[in-house]
Parts: structure tokens; sequence; C-alpha cells
């Protein structure tokens, strides 16, 4: 892997795996949380697979944490995220900013609207 997901000291999935432990969560039930199945999740903390920006940032959510909490532990989010995205630094950190003041109803919403502009289906 060499997008954002893989340019840290840790992995992404190592990074994921010890969040969702200090938390005192499963893997199923972080996946219950998120809306996914546990395998798609699994492959996330092996890094066999990467999450649509929209399913990293519900992990976020469920976890308590920032993306670049998820993404890097030791690096902020605008090491690669951004670039990754599409986005600048601002445009991203005022995106997580409001996502993260809506209350799940709305985040479902929010969502849903975007897969439904992109036509985006997980």
């Amino acid at each position: 892997m060499s997008d954002y997901l893989s340019q840290s000291r840790n992995t992404f999935g190592d990074n994921l795996r010890k969040l969702r432990k200090e938390k005192g969560l499963t893997q199923q039930q972080l996946s219950d949380i998120v809306g996914i199945k546990r395998s798609a999740y699994a492959y996330y903390e092996i890094d066999k697979s990467e999450p649509s920006i929209a399913t990293l940032l519900k992990i976020a959510n469920a976890l308590n944490v920032s993306v670049d909490e998820i993404v890097n532990s030791s690096r902020p989010v605008h090491s690669g995220a951004a670039e990754y995205s599409g986005l600048t630094d601002d445009e991203l950190k005022t995106l997580i900013k409001l996502y993260k003041k809506l209350d799940n109803s709305q985040k479902h919403e929010v969502e849903n609207y975007i897969r439904f502009i992109t036509k985006e289906d997980e």
C-alpha cells in the first residue's frame, strides 16, 4: 500500500487495533456500531483493505477519536489524508469538526446523501 493509510511507522491496522482495544471493544462490536461486516473490519486491522472516507469517519466517531489518531498515532491529519481525499488540510479539518457535531441520525443522512450524489454503494 502506498497511500495515506500506510505512510506511518505503525500501520493503519496497528493503530486501529490499538484504539479499538483501548475502548474495550471487539471487532464484532465495533463493526456493528459502524454498520459494516466484521470480516470487512478485520481486513482493515490486518492492512488487507482500507475503509472509505465515510467509513473512516464512522470508525473515528465510534472510537471517539480523530481520524488522524487512526491514520497515524504520531503525525497530524495533514500528513497525507487531505492529499488522498483531494481536500485541503483546512477543508478536511472543517468537515471532520462539523461531522462530529451531528447526532447519529444526522450523520447517517449525510453519509447517505454523499453516497447518493457520488453514486457510491458500500
